[in-house]
């Protein structure tokens, strides 16, 4: 049997790319709806410019996107493909933008930056020397 045939699902980085690809999507969705409504809102050619410089996106740094003016972020956004649309399978990820949106490092993803160890005290006797 090949190694190709042997692996599993878990071993296949298509999900991951496919929710990457998927919130590429979304990100650029709220970028041209934001662009629609300030051009709608009858801003001036120069208003208009400045909108379009002061605004960008970024993608997979405190959340999977941001919206923000400047470095001021703006809106925090966490995108999930997935078929369950009631309000407790996506509890998750509203905790892990309010988590984020106020610096709070979650418990379980503690362990991903820190290393601890022991504080034991060492006691060493030392031999006297006759």
């Amino acid at each position: 049997m090949s190694n190709a045939s042997s692996k599993s699902i878990l071993h296949d980085a298509t999900p991951s790319w496919n929710g990457y690809n998927y919130q590429g999507k979304v990100g650029l969705y709220v970028c041209l709806v934001n662009i629609l409504n300030e051009g709608r809102a009858g801003v001036d050619l120069s208003a208009f410019d400045t909108f379009l410089d002061e605004h960008h996106i970024e993608y997979e740094w405190i959340e999977d996107f941001a919206i923000k003016r400047g470095e001021d972020y703006l809106s925090l956004h966490q995108v999930k493909h997935k078929g369950e649309n009631k309000f407790k399978d996506h509890v998750e990820a509203i905790a892990t933008i309010l988590h984020r949106k106020n610096g709070v490092l979650p418990d379980t993803d503690i362990f991903k930056y820190f290393t601890f160890r022991s504080k034991k005290k060492v006691i060493v006797q030392l031999k006297k020397r006759s």
